[in-house]
């Protein structure tokens, strides 16, 4: 997207730091340096959104992985400020140990990055420097309509989405999305011209919920 960046994972603490290696990769924070032209972040509303996300955990003495899903709210004031947290996240057994991430979070706010892992307790808080702007996933980084255009081939067409998408008090279960295709794959934006995913690879999105009115597209 034209901008340069570095890759930051949140903290695992001990044993955990290999157990939930392909969790932690599923969910990277990224962190963006200055950016330029169509990566120029947008400024969402206030928005809250709940997704699903999978990896693989090989527990000690297993051959063949098991498949880990957790759920994740993501609490967006702006690109920092905000909280992404583990609302939910199964039990491991590994030997002797049992541990879940449930109530492990991450929050940027007043320029700090706090990290709180609920499988050792500990946490961790980094100061940003002023150029630093940070996203909760790679794929969660705000761009408006038009710049998500100019990032895919194609044009997109509309389909209906099976999806919980609130714009204030008016909340709908199924909602027409724009879908763009790129390898093999959909990226689907609600008709909302400050281009808010409904529907990504790597993530179930199954609800997001919006302060204020819908703004449509305008593609005329």
């Amino acid at each position: 997207m034209g901008n340069s960046m570095s890759i930051k994972r949140p903290l695992a603490i001990g044993v955990t730091a290999v157990a939930l290696f392909a969790l932690a990769v599923a969910s990277a924070l990224i962190l963006w340096g200055p950016v330029s032209g169509s990566a120029t972040p947008a400024e969402w509303p206030a928005l809250s959104m709940k997704y699903q996300v999978s990896g693989k955990f090989y527990a000690v003495g297993d051959t063949e992985p098991d498949t880990v899903t957790k759920e994740i709210l993501v609490e967006y004031r702006g690109i920092n400020d905000w909280k992404r947290s583990v609302v939910t996240a199964p039990t491991i057994t590994d030997g002797t140990l049992q541990f879940s991430e449930t109530g492990s979070y991450t929050e940027v706010k007043d320029g700090v990055m706090t990290d709180y892992d609920a499988t050792g307790g500990g946490t961790s808080a980094e100061t940003l420097t002023e150029d630093q702007l940070i996203a909760p996933e790679l794929r969660l980084y705000p761009l408006p309509f038009d710049a998500i255009e100019q990032r895919y081939d194609g044009e997109p067409v509309q389909r209906s989405v099976d999806v919980t998408v609130c714009f204030d008090d008016q909340c709908e279960t199924s909602v027409q999305g724009w879908v763009f295709t790129e390898d093999e794959e959909e990226y689907i934006y609600v008709d909302d011209a400050r281009g808010i995913p409904i529907a990504l690879p790597g993530m179930t999105i199954t609800e997001v919920r919006v302060t204020g009115a819908r703004q449509p597209v305008d593609r005329d």
